[in-house]
């Protein structure tokens, strides 16, 4: 399940550090983030139902209906790519999305809501 947050609110900002540029938390804007997952929500035919595909950080894979991606808030043509992540200054979840519509690529930013495991 996830949640969009308007470009205004949550911009994919950077700074650099003289080896590169470093991707800042969408939720505080500060720069100690990790993205550890990765989420592919591919279509075998435009329009088609999505398969869902999920890499965490051990590279375990898993596919199929179990795997909640997130997702932009209106499905896109074509497939979609998530990067999830965590902020360790204000420990927020977040994934920033590339969606293909119409041959483009749209980028948003998602602030993630996860559950509880028991």
């Amino acid at each position: 399940m996830s949640t969009s947050m308007p470009a205004s609110e949550a911009p994919l900002e950077f700074e650099t550090n003289g080896r590169g540029a470093i991707l800042r938390c969408p939720c505080c804007l500060e720069s100690y983030v990790h993205v550890d997952d990765v989420y592919m929500s591919g279509r075998p035919r435009e329009d088609g139902d999505y398969v869902h595909v999920h890499v965490d950080n051990h590279g375990r894979v898993t596919q199929g209906d179990e795997v909640r991606p997130p997702l932009a808030p209106e499905a896109g043509r074509r497939h979609s790519v998530g990067l999830a992540g965590t902020c360790e200054s204000c420990g927020d979840r977040f994934a920033i999305v590339f969606k293909q519509h119409k041959g483009q690529t749209e980028v948003y930013t998602l602030a993630q809501e996860w559950s509880p495991i028991n």
